[in-house]
């Protein structure tokens, strides 16, 4: 896999990725933390502009077979279906098309940093802004996932595919820190001082 085309999908890499800025971060003396929110907006902005990459070039994470019955009327069709022609992935896609999730992946991420860029001056603590990435991340791809081409796997009687796990995880992870990060910086400072260590 590491010599073809196909590679990793892009949350194996962002796991991965996440991993090594943590080790990086660490090692030169940064606070990770505070990193973390720091990049967060970033890394949903680059999400945004990367599936744009995957919809010009038609890379195969199109979605499953658009139904023109069920197209509002408003909609332009090219964001409704597409076929994709001369995609790098060499496939024939019959008419009307497949729905062209890499574009609603696109206005997704992109309303993710619109929503992380508005609350990163939250009064919470630190952490708190990366744990809100994780959340919307997540979100957003089980959301398409539901209209995406992808193999299904069954673990533990659950069938899904490799992507929903791994963004179902994402979303607990996230969820739990919302909350244990969810007190405000001067709520914990008040409480520090007033226990003694």
């Amino acid at each position: 896999m590491l010599l073809t085309r196909s590679g990793f999908s892009i949350l194996g890499g962002l796991m991965f990725g996440i991993i090594a800025g943590v080790i990086y971060t660490v090692r030169a003396g940064l606070p990770p933390r505070t990193m973390s929110d720091a990049v967060a907006p970033a890394m949903m902005l680059g999400y945004a502009i990367g599936r744009l990459g995957c919809q010009i070039s038609g890379d195969g994470d199109w979605g499953i077979a658009a139904d023109p019955a069920l197209k509002p009327a408003w909609l332009p069709t090219w964001l409704w279906a597409q076929t994709y022609d001369g995609n790098i992935a060499g496939v024939l896609i019959p008419s009307p098309g497949v729905y062209p999730t890499p574009v609603y992946e696109s206005a997704m991420a992109l309303g993710g940093f619109f929503v992380l860029w508005a609350l990163r001056k939250h009064p919470y603590r630190k952490g708190w802004l990366f744990a809100m990435y994780l959340v919307l991340t997540g979100s957003e791809r089980m959301l398409i996932e539901r209209i995406r081409v992808n193999p299904i796997f069954r673990i533990a009687g659950i069938h899904a595919s490799q992507a929903e796990f791994i963004s179902a995880a994402f979303v607990l992870v996230g969820i739990a820190a919302l909350i244990v990060l969810g007190r405000s910086r001067s709520a914990v400072d008040v409480a520090s001082k007033a226990t003694p260590l």
